[in-house]
């Protein structure tokens, strides 16, 4: 998503009707690409020529992942478990199904083991590239 930002004045029509955007206006910013004002890919150029604008790249909505219900205990078992224990882990950096299972209370598949795994690994890069 682009943002349009005006840092002086732009005169506009809409519907055969002018009006001023821009500096000293309510209106300063304009999401792109524009519907609402008639501010066309050519219009925004020429704002930017004549430094009466700029565009900016907005971030794009947060990623967010959504664990399944029946994973979400063993993810959450996963953030419980002692990284510094090697009796909590196996050869390839998977939590250990017994340890899990400790956690837990309950059985646990390799699958559902690993299907957690990913969604732990997921949230944690999320984490990171969020800042949490």
């Amino acid at each position: 998503m682009k943002t349009l930002i005006l840092t002086g004045l732009v005169l506009t029509t809409v519907n055969r009707e002018s009006f001023n955007l821009g500096a000293g206006t309510d209106i300063d910013r304009i999401e792109l690409p524009d519907e609402k004002y008639g501010l066309t890919e050519k219009d925004v150029e020429r704002i930017v020529r004549s430094c009466v604008g700029r565009v900016e790249s907005s971030p794009g909505p947060r990623e967010e992942t959504f664990v399944p219900l029946h994973l979400s205990k063993l993810v959450d078992a996963i953030y419980q478990m002692d990284t510094e224990n090697p009796k909590h882990w196996i050869g390839d950096g998977k939590p250990d199904i017994a340890s899990l299972e400790k956690i837990t209370g309950g059985q646990i598949t390799a699958d559902d083991r690993n299907n957690a795994w990913k969604y732990f690994l997921m949230l944690a890069d999320q984490n990171e590239v969020n800042g949490g």
